[in-house]
């Protein structure tokens, strides 16, 4: 049987007998002990079939090369150069990785904390920042994407470029507890909240109350001042010149808090969804799947995701192999 010579050197001499572990966390965006966790929690299906024409990739391989095209970005046709694997290959297991994850791990590894988890998130917050009774930073950024070709204009953000707003809500040490990602860029950060499962359900949050010169104050979620105020979500003052010293020290403290969010999504790094494969549900959960990899890392803590439900021609039906995931 004629088979194309491909070459697996890169990965079998270099990577498995001569990476450091310093090499395998900037390659594969995981140290090798999280990266042997994550292959024991996708084994179900991301494993090769008992019977095959020709040797079988290998799980850990597989969950390689998933790893590598989520956290480097980089083209399939690159990826399965430097595998030694054909483009569709790749494809093939970005797809099957990203369908798995939403379907089966990620409803454990995801969610919002309970009310001792939330008691000392907020203990820890107080800790570093002095600002009591925080159990989340909450902020939003921009996932490029090859819009469809009708409503274009709708996935435009500000910055004059195509995406979907990915919503986030992280804890103190940067892990995602709650991920919204299903409306185009040009939606307004408040309205990205009021259609996330985080609003629909926010009945369900933790509601422990500590009493603070008087007033009885509950956990709460910062955002910045685009968000609404509400009473489980405080943000600061708008500014303004007429801000009193004390307003204008509580924006002060509330920034330096909210610089959580903004590190998490950082360190993340870049994810791209612009590669003409089409925005079917595979590659729309590539940013979700770049979570994941920081979520195994920070051990069991992570987020609600919500998936966008469009391909690149426009919303798929119910039927099609997409669709939203709320967990909380």
């Amino acid at each position: 049987m004629w088979m194309k010579v491909r070459s697996k050197d890169w990965w079998e001499r270099v990577v498995l007998l001569e990476f450091s572990d310093l090499e395998w966390k900037q390659n594969f965006r995981m140290k090798r002990q999280s990266f042997t966790r994550l292959c024991g929690l996708v084994e179900e299906f991301m494993s090769p079939d008992d019977v095959t024409i020709r040797n079988p990739i290998p799980l850990i391989m597989r969950v390689a090369i998933v790893l590598y095209k989520l956290g480097s970005c980089a083209e399939y046709r690159v990826v399965a150069n430097q595998f030694g694997v054909d483009k569709s290959t790749v494809q093939k297991f970005v797809y099957i990785f990203c369908k798995g994850m939403v379907h089966g791990p990620i409803r454990d590894l995801i969610r919002m904390p309970d009310e001792v988890e939330a008691s000392e998130i907020a203990r820890s917050f107080e800790e570093v920042h002095s600002v009591p009774q925080v159990m989340g930073l909450i902020d939003g950024t921009h996932i490029p994407i090859l819009p469809p070709s009708d409503g274009y204009k709708d996935f435009v953000n500000r910055k004059g470029w195509p995406s979907y707003v990915l919503q986030a809500v992280v804890d103190d040490k940067c892990c995602f507890r709650s991920i919204s990602c299903k409306m185009p860029g040009s939606a307004h950060d408040a309205n990205v909240l009021r259609m996330s499962d985080l609003f629909q359900r926010a009945h369900l949050l933790p509601k422990s109350v500590k009493n603070i010169e008087g007033e009885e104050v509950r956990l709460q979620i910062i955002g910045d001042p685009a968000y609404p105020l509400l009473d489980w979500l405080m943000k600061g003052y708008i500014n303004s010149p007429n801000l009193t010293p004390a307003q204008q020290s509580f924006n002060v403290y509330l920034s330096s808090v909210r610089v959580g969010v903004e590190m998490a999504f950082g360190r993340d790094g870049d994810v791209d969804m612009t590669e003409n494969v089409g925005m079917d549900a595979g590659t729309v959960c590539m940013d979700v799947g770049t979570v994941c990899m920081d979520v195994v890392c920070g051990g069991d803590k992570g987020a609600d995701v919500e998936l966008p439900v469009k391909n690149h021609g426009g919303y798929l039906s119910t039927h099609q192999k997409a669709g939203q995931l709320d967990v909380l």
